[in-house]
């Protein structure tokens, strides 16, 4: 960024962000040559860290219910509950796939015995 000379090699190209943060921290925002854009790319730079952070912030809930991640936070909500509908729910979607996982498994004896 800067040389030994004390001047600054411009690499906007590479890292515009970087550039307009050292330009802030040396105090030569307001100099025609950085003003137009340096403004421009510190707000872009926060909208981007807005957006990740949203992301990350995401929350277990949709419209007001709480929505769990694993297995073990459904049992609890249902503990919470004092219930057993998501219980219900899991062991319902098990028994409807559970054939997939036979079927796997007798594949996977067929190969083994293919092998040998």
């Amino acid at each position: 960024m800067f040389r030994s000379d004390g001047q600054i090699t411009l690499r906007i190209g590479y890292n515009p962000i970087e550039v307009a943060e050292c330009a802030v921290a040396q105090k030569i925002h307001r100099e025609p040559a950085f003003h137009w854009w340096v403004t421009k790319v510190l707000k872009k730079r926060d909208r981007l860290i807005h957006k990740v952070v949203s992301r990350c912030r995401k929350g277990n809930k949709k419209f007001g219910i709480a929505v769990p991640r694993t297995v073990a936070e459904d049992h609890e909500l249902d503990r919470i509950n004092g219930n057993t509908f998501r219980a219900d729910a899991i062991k319902k979607e098990m028994d409807n796939v559970k054939i997939t996982f036979n079927v796997l498994e007798c594949l996977q004896v067929l190969r083994r015995s293919l092998v040998i």
